[in-house]
């Protein structure tokens, strides 16, 4: 079967890098999640909750520019 060339164009264009506004929020007390600069236009999310097998981070900005 043939994929549309649409198709193909949607999963490359989900796999670019995309800039995001990411502000942590203080909700998780000390398990709160850090941001650190991996690389120019690159954030690792650290941190976090963890409830059995479960991570939870919790933001107070998470958007993706247009």
């Amino acid at each position: 079967m043939k994929y549309p060339v649409l198709s193909l164009s949607l999963v490359f264009g989900l796999a670019l890098p995309t800039p995001a506004q990411i502000t942590p929020d203080p909700t998780l007390g000390a398990e709160n999640s850090t941001l650190q600069l991996t690389a120019p236009n690159q954030l690792q999310i650290n941190g976090g909750a963890i409830r059995g097998a479960n991570l939870f981070h919790s933001f107070e900005q998470f958007s993706i520019l247009e």
